[in-house]
């Protein structure tokens, strides 16, 4: 601004008719239930139906046109524009670094001839953005009985899936997984995509065991919701024994509805590291449900094995209609788990409420013993002990009542007892040993 004084109302006025005079010459937007639907689209977008011939009418195979659109707008940097209609899909459509918008109601159904082909396979450039919005893709439909997944992403980053409808796939509705060594996928968004009754799991992350240096970082899940998923609503696979640097990392769950269906023992949501390479670390799940909507399942709300780091948080999220709660937190100490609802009969892991804080390492030899933390007065300390340099597998897990009681839960390798005031940890395994120790205080709320 010129001056500090305010504005006249006459050149107010002035301003605000300016300002309508040049709305009407744009594009009008209006907000939908599942997307922005676009009333005209920009010239400069790529037009599937009149600038590459595809008819949108689910009859005929339109699978070529919109292939073609893609590649125009690839090499153009433009952006692709589906009018409202149904296109037949019979193949895959290969996006790379492209935004893909909808009209409301454009809808995809894919209806290929085996169980091989996936519907939308994204295998953008390192750094490129690639961008689907406002889809609606349907898999299994009017008798169709194959395919695979809807929605592929074998390697790119910043990639954003935004209020998109995945019907009936016939595996994976969004399926994350490097294609080959060398390959990253980070700073995937997802927000507002709806998930129903995917015929395996609704979101899946992998890392293949065969690949070297390939991993998925930083992904965001905003308001997405699965519905009636027969296996898992979500699923992260890390089968890599290779190295620790192929990873799933970093995965944040919020404000999000994660249901299955069906009468089986798998969990709602699992997550499975190697056993020696390759592991899953930093995972959140916030302001979210996990449920089974049909209160059949046998398995547990979450399932958490092999190979976990960083810190697990399960934040103000209630689990329910399920048998088992949270579990698999035997080797994986760092977690958070607070204001929490469940209905089902949780395990003693998925019971401890609050946060686990290293209070310090002890580098022992065999059966040696140090004396580590000094308990105050009506102070209750619930504990870990894990052997994180080796195999992880040295475990123990305590309660402190006071300097006179002592409840060891579970304990291998690893002797904790009480020696006056002071807790003491005993090395029992056949090697030396450097021994993380992790405490929760109960009763006092003091800083370690």
């Amino acid at each position: 601004m010129e001056s500090s004084r305010p504005i006249s109302r006459r050149k107010l006025l002035s301003a605000l008719g300016a300002a309508s005079i040049g709305m009407a010459g744009t594009t009008l937007l209006r907000g939908t239930g599942s997307g922005t639907a676009y009333a005209a689209a920009p010239a400069d977008w790529v037009n599937v139906k009149t600038d590459h011939g595809a008819l949108g009418d689910g009859i005929a195979d339109d699978t070529a046109a919109i292939q073609a659109a893609v590649n125009a707008a690839a090499s153009s940097g433009a952006v692709v524009y589906f009018p409202s209609g149904t296109y037949k899909v019979t193949g895959t459509i290969t996006v790379g670094a492209v935004s893909l918008q909808a009209s409301f109601g454009a809808t995809i159904k894919h209806k290929p001839a085996n169980d091989t082909t996936d519907c939308l396979v994204i295998s953008g450039l390192n750094g490129g953005r690639t961008k689907i919005s406002g889809l609606q893709i349907k898999g299994l439909q009017d008798s169709h009985t194959f395919g695979r997944d809807l929605i592929r992403i074998n390697k790119g980053d910043y990639v954003t899936l935004e209020d998109l409808y995945l019907d009936s796939a016939k595996r994976d509705a969004v399926h994350i997984e490097p294609s080959q060594s060398g390959y990253w996928i980070e700073n995937t968004l997802m927000i507002n995509v709806k998930v129903q009754s995917p015929q395996r799991d609704a979101f899946h992350y992998a890392i293949p065991a065969s690949l070297a240096t390939a991993f998925i970082n930083q992904t965001t899940m905003i308001n997405c919701e699965s519905r009636s998923a027969v296996r898992h609503a979500l699923a992260l696979f890390n089968s890599n024994e290779a190295t620790a640097s192929n990873k799933i990392s970093c995965l944040k769950v919020l404000n999000c509805e994660l249901a299955g269906a069906g009468s089986t023992a798998e969990p709602l949501v699992k997550l499975s590291g190697s056993v020696n390479g390759g592991d899953i670390e930093n995972i959140s799940f916030e302001d979210s449900a996990i449920e089974d909507t049909t209160a059949t399942r046998t398995g547990d709300a979450i399932l958490i094995t092999g190979n976990m780091s960083g810190l697990f948080q399960f934040n103000n999220s209630i689990h329910y209609g399920t048998a088992g709660g949270i579990t698999g937190f035997e080797l994986f100490p760092h977690y958070y788990y607070r204001n929490v609802v469940s209905s089902a009969n949780v395990s003693v892991y998925s019971s401890h409420m609050g946060i686990y804080k290293k209070y310090r390492t002890a580098t022992l030899a065999q059966n040696a013993f140090e004396d580590t933390y000094q308990l105050q007065d009506g102070e209750i300390i619930k504990g870990y002990v894990l052997d994180r340099f080796n195999n992880g597998g040295w475990y123990a897990e305590f309660t402190c009542w006071d300097t006179s009681r002592l409840f060891v839960a579970v304990q291998n390798n690893v002797t904790v007892t009480l020696n006056g005031s002071s807790v003491r940890l005993t090395n029992t395994s056949a090697s030396s040993a450097s021994l993380e120790l992790f405490l929760q205080r109960v009763t006092k709320d003091t800083a370690f």
